[in-house]
């Protein structure tokens, strides 16, 4: 691990970094240890240097946190607002280089832009969809199709990480990659969807460290990274609050115990502490209308919300009140999640594997229903996210929760955008 990590990081690397953060996990098992030297480097390889931000120059971006799924997030000192980058684009970009370029007509660079521009208008159109639901709880934001030099050491990890998520059969046909000689030293000039955000680090801040703030954050349920919950429990908390089987039953204290125990199997899961252990009818009531205007979200748009990470959704008391933030809370897909869980749900009721989008959807969309319709039950309310097209009867939830953990589902879908090696591009940004 150590030789790939100085491939990655070149001239960055530090050989007693290295070994200080190898020490932070030394009573760990194998696998947990390298999981977290990945993340470590995921993290380290994103600082980088303003020098090395020719787009951003006048900027002078500063690097702040990387998020659960990669999200690069940079502070631009002057201005009241962050930049968010998602770094599985490039990745994603790697990858379409390495398989199709030269070989495949729809995916030279030409059309890959006019698809990743169709992306954004509907990336803007699912924006101002959340705001006309959740209005000022969505901070100020913008989205920009950009730009963005990307340092060659973190376009290597991508691109490796990117192979090895195809060394197998994706839908029934061998992948093979060209080599992509990627120079750790260099500059690469990629085409990256960027959201510039109303800067709010001052609340992430106070979530962090509980100052009357805390997360409305669940965890993937089916995560084997996690502690995994029991096939029975699975079962009933699935046909409870996915399924909706039994209307009208009451939270009473075997949904307590079913609830504490779904919610306490990964340690940032905070819905627990949230709403079990909250005495405060003004926080409640605030989670209150949250989930309300977020069961009506999903069920008018068939899309979810992104309430794994942490902040993504947190509340907040400002000036003694109460309020719901949604700082990341927006999924960064195209498609209506919730329409794709019928079929997909009837399929493995079959014995049958869903589709590549479908397959990832339950994965990361089950735990949001389940959460919010939990929370609703909690809460007494009579209003649930409903799976367009119903859930089929006596659904083996066990064999879900036993595909999901197996891992026989695709790598997440992104919108394509294409990478091209040329020039540094040195103007400011547009938007400037």
């Amino acid at each position: 691990m150590q030789t790939w990590v100085k491939d990655v990081l070149g001239p960055t690397y530090d050989a007693n970094e290295y070994a200080n953060e190898l020490r932070k996990h030394a009573d760990k098992s194998e696998a947990d240890r390298k999981a977290a030297i990945e993340t470590w480097l995921r993290r380290r390889a994103l600082h980088v240097a303003p020098s090395e931000h020719a787009l951003f120059a006048a900027l002078r971006p500063e690097f702040v946190n990387a998020g659960v799924v990669f999200n690069a997030v940079y502070k631009l000192p002057g201005h009241p607002l962050v930049a968010k980058i998602d770094m599985l684009q490039p990745r994603v970009q790697a990858g379409y280089n390495m398989q199709f370029m030269g070989r495949e007509p729809n995916y030279e660079p030409v059309h890959l832009a006019a698809m990743a521009q169709s992306s954004l208008r509907q990336e803007r159109r699912n924006l101002r969809e959340m705001r006309s639901f959740f209005g000022s709880r969505v901070p100020r934001e913008f989205l920009r199709y950009t730009t963005v030099p990307v340092p060659g050491r973190i376009l290597k990890l991508l691109a490796q990480e990117e192979s090895a998520k195809h060394e197998s059969v994706v839908d029934g046909q061998n992948v093979i990659y060209a080599p992509m000689p990627i120079d750790c030293n260099r500059i690469y000039p990629m085409d990256l969807v960027v959201r510039f955000q109303k800067d709010i680090s001052e609340l992430y801040d106070r979530v962090a460290r509980g100052d009357d703030a805390i997360s409305f954050r669940g965890h993937y349920i089916e995560d084997p990274s996690h502690r995994l919950p029991d096939a029975d429990d699975y079962q009933l908390a699935s046909d409870l609050w996915v399924d909706n089987k039994y209307p009208g039953r009451e939270f009473g204290p075997d949904e307590r115990m079913l609830f504490e125990k779904i919610h306490g199997l990964a340690e940032q899961d905070t819905l627990s502490s949230l709403l079990l252990h909250c005495d405060d009818p003004d926080l409640l009531s605030e989670v209150r209308d949250l989930v309300s205007l977020a069961i009506r979200f999903s069920n008018s748009t068939k899309r979810t919300l992104d309430t794994i990470g942490d902040g993504n959704v947190f509340f907040v008391k400002i000036d003694g009140q109460w309020t719901c933030v949604m700082g990341d809370a927006q999924v960064p897909r195209l498609e209506p999640m919730l329409a794709t869980f019928s079929d997909s749900l009837n399929k493995i009721a079959r014995d049958e594997l869903p589709n590549a989008n479908a397959g990832w959807h339950l994965m990361v969309g089950l735990p949001y229903v389940q959460s919010v319709n939990a929370v609703a039950h909690f809460l007494g309310l009579t209003e649930r996210i409903r799976i367009p097209g119903g859930v089929p009867a006596h659904m083996p939830w066990d064999r879900v929760l036993s595909l999901l953990v197996s891992g026989r589902r695709p790598s997440a879908p992104h919108a394509v955008i294409p990478f091209q090696d040329r020039p540094l591009w040195r103007r400011p940004p547009e938007i400037w």
